[in-house]
Formats: structure tokens, C-alpha cells, sequence
């Protein structure tokens, strides 16, 4: 039976948020809420609040095939931000960000399900998600896995530091298909020359 659209399964141990998506008339609180953090495995780790603003009047968060939505705990305390983009194509992409006090409480997860559901219930032209992230950030590996998503590529030396851009890490893409979610299955990635995960 074909999946629809639920609520998201609430990890033991966890709390239950909901989703709302983030208004451009509420760009200040965007941009502040921003620079309120420190984001570990993103280029810009620490950005001032003229630099979000900035982000936000460029159309990173807004925009055609562009969404983002906050991550709500107690209906009013916002606790992280889902963005997505690229959903005019056959591939989306996203982008999650937890607050420092709510990451490993199982938030990560909530999301990624709820993401999931939205996009493909959302864009019919979207047959697959991608995320992509450094390989040493083992969290979101770890949620991306639970979430029925499969390891697709290892980039070596795919992402510098942000302090050093002469120095690199491992980047690494795990992606999710529209007809596994549909079908509850995961498809393994062949590496065998020629073979196909899916071919339908």
C-alpha cells in the first residue's frame, strides 16, 4: 500500500514537534534566529545577523522551488528549520538545522519524516531526496539511515574547513527514492558495473 502523508513517528525518549512554514514577512525573526547559533556542518558555522538577512533577501530560504519551514516544540518555541530547495527538479535537496540545546533528543528524526512525506506528496515531479553532509557529522548519518535513506556517494576531500580553506574532509550523499518510500522498501546501491538499483 502506497504511503500517505502522517504525522511523524515520535523517537522514544524524544518530544513531539510540529512544522510551520517560515513567512519572507517575518525575515528579521529568520535572520535572528540564525545568528543566535552555532551551526557545526555548515560552511558558515557562525553567521553574523547582516549576513543572514542577506541570505534570507537573496532568496536562499524563499523562491521558486525554495521552502522552509521551522521546527515548532509547545506550539510556539522554534527549535530548528528545515529548508528545501531544488523541488522544480526530479532531485530535492535539503538543508536541517536543530538548536544546540534540542540536537540528539530525537528532532532529527521528526523531521526527516516529515520532509520526506511533504515532498513527495507535494512535487509529483520530485523521484528522489538528497542530503548531503560531512562525513564526520555521524548524527545526521544516523538519522538519515533510520529514515529509510541509503548511502548513494563518498566525495573525498569534498569540503573544506571553514577556517581553513586549504584544508578538506569527506563529504558524503544519502538520498532517499520516491518509489522505496511509496513501497516502505530501500533499495541497495549496486556497484557492480552496469547494474541498476531501479529500473522501473
Amino acid at each position: 500500500m502506497p504511503n500517505e502523508p502522517t504525522n511523524p513517528t515520535i523517537p522514544s525518549g524524544s518530544f513531539p514537534v510540529s512544522f510551520r512554514e517560515a513567512s519572507l514577512e517575518y525575515k528579521h525573526e529568520l535572520a535572528a534566529w540564525l545568528a543566535s547559533d552555532t551551526w557545526p556542518n555548515f560552511t558558515n558555522s557562525k553567521p553574523s545577523y547582516d549576513v543572514a538577512i542577506g541570505w534570507v533577501e537573496r532568496g536562499v530560504f524563499h523562491g521558486d522551488g525554495r521552502k522552509t519551514f521551522w521546527i515548532v516544540r509547545d506550539r510556539h518555541h522554534k527549535v530548528g528549520l528545515i529548508q528545501l530547495y531544488d523541488l522544480n527538479d526530479s532531485t530535492a535537496m535539503f538543508d536541517l538545522r536543530i538548536n544546540t540545546q534540542y540536537r540528539g533528543m530525537g528532532i532529527g528524526r521528526q523531521a526527516v519524516a516529515f520532509l520526506t512525506s511533504y515532498v513527495f506528496t507535494t512535487f509529483r515531479r520530485v523521484t528522489r531526496i538528497e542530503a548531503n553532509t560531512r562525513v564526520d557529522n555521524v548524527a545526521m548519518q544516523k538519522v538519515l539511515l533510520a529514515s529509510g535513506y541509503v548511502k548513494e556517494a563518498h566525495y573525498r576531500a569534498g569540503w573544506h574547513y571553514e577556517d581553513d580553506p586549504s584544508r578538506w574532509i569527506d563529504a558524503v550523499a544519502y538520498a532517499i527514492l520516491r518509489y522505496d518510500w511509496m513501497h516502505n522498501l530501500t533499495s541497495p546501491v549496486p556497484w557492480e558495473l552496469g547494474q541498476a538499483a531501479v529500473d522501473k
